[in-house]
């Protein structure tokens, strides 16, 4: 029998298999050689005959995870695309004050995340992230700088042309 010749042969290098009478979950062999005494017997690895195998089987393994990761992305595109029909569907059937109560409780949660934000500045520095309003006020009290700066350099410069201009 053809197949139980490529079993034989298949189970000489195995270490998972036993034989159908005791199988073995952890690939180890038991062998005794008297009543107490018990160790493990490792099967010999098989040879590999050919490098080029080992690469071979490297470049099966990097397409299998090549297909995972686009059988991933596949998905994760999928997942999006339906998220977006199914939101896009319940707001289409909102009507126009639903809509408007909906963005303004949108806006006022917004409102109340970032000063939440604000309060906690571990948060900013866990995240890198500072609200709007944290960002606006940084930009104008460094305008207001830069102001005061320039305006005392004017100053200088016109005293200095009131000074040249009397001599």
């Amino acid at each position: 029998n053809s197949t139980q010749f490529l079993m034989d042969d298949h189970c000489t290098y195995s270490c998972e298999y036993l034989g159908f009478e005791s199988p073995d979950p952890w690939g180890q062999r038991l062998q005794y050689s008297d009543d107490s005494d018990t160790s493990i017997v490792v099967p010999p690895a098989p040879e590999i005959a050919d490098d080029s195998l080992l690469f071979q089987m490297d470049d099966i393994n990097d397409s299998i995870n090549s297909a995972d990761q686009d059988t991933k992305a596949f998905m994760e595109k999928d997942f999006e695309e339906a998220y977006h029909s199914i939101q896009c569907d319940e707001i289409s059937r909102l009507s126009k004050s639903e809509l408007i109560s909906s963005i303004c409780a949108m806006e006022s949660k917004a409102e109340l995340l970032e000063k939440e934000l604000e309060k906690s500045p571990e948060i900013i520095k866990f995240t890198g992230v500072r609200s709007r309003r944290h960002r606006t006020k940084g930009v104008i009290s460094q305008l207001k700088k830069e102001n005061l700066s320039l305006q005392r350099e004017n100053e200088q410069l016109k005293r200095k042309l009131i000074a040249v201009s009397c001599s």
